[in-house]
């Protein structure tokens, strides 16, 4: 019963179907300096520095007409960790299997390195963006636990508009066809 009621409770976080845009994490209202950790849970997103212990990343505002309000790890450079996990028990990941994000500067060239790990810590998918770029990450199946992503070469970097998908999978293999839906396995 829990289940269900967590997939009844997920399902009116995210508002119903079919649009995706809404359910964009994008930092805006959040005045710089605000450190970004569970603000997102209803989405089940949690944010972290990285290594552990490290403090967790921190918006910038950039203002109007620029870049508006941006995550950055909390020294511009250091590492910063993004997990996909259950709304209701944030201590259990439900992988996505997409994800998409800004790396939106165009007035200097950042780098962003991407590595995308499963729940047992298997490095999944790496990658290196370089601004400006949308970065879009199609695993293919729901097994994407948590994202590190970190600058390699001190330019420092932002990120902006993160979206994730995780289908609602049902005990009869029934995978729910609305492209936005956080969600939870149904036994």
């Amino acid at each position: 019963m829990r289940s269900v009621a967590a997939l009844i409770i997920v399902a009116i976080l995210a508002g119903g179907a079919g649009d995706a845009s809404s359910y964009v994490i994008d930092f805006e209202g959040c005045p710089s300096g605000t450190q970004i950790t569970d603000q997102y849970l209803s989405y089940g997103v949690l944010f972290s520095g990285y290594p552990a212990g490290d403090p967790p990343p921190v918006t910038w505002d950039y203002g109007p007409g620029s870049y508006g309000s941006v995550l950055i790890s909390y020294d511009w450079f250091s590492a910063m960790k993004v997990e996909f996990v259950d709304p209701l028990n944030p201590g259990l990941y439900l992988p996505a299997s997409h994800i998409e994000f800004d790396n939106p500067i165009d007035s200097e060239v950042d780098y962003i390195v991407v590595e995308v790990f499963d729940s047992n810590g298997q490095l999944l998918y790496s990658y290196t963006s370089t601004s400006p770029e949308r970065v879009i990450i199609d695993l293919g199946a729901p097994v994407a636990a948590y994202m590190i992503l970190d600058d390699s070469a001190n330019t420092a970097y932002v990120i902006d508009n993160l979206e994730t998908y995780t289908p609602i999978v049902f005990a009869d293999g029934f995978e729910s066809g609305d492209a936005s839906a956080w969600s939870a396995t149904v036994p």
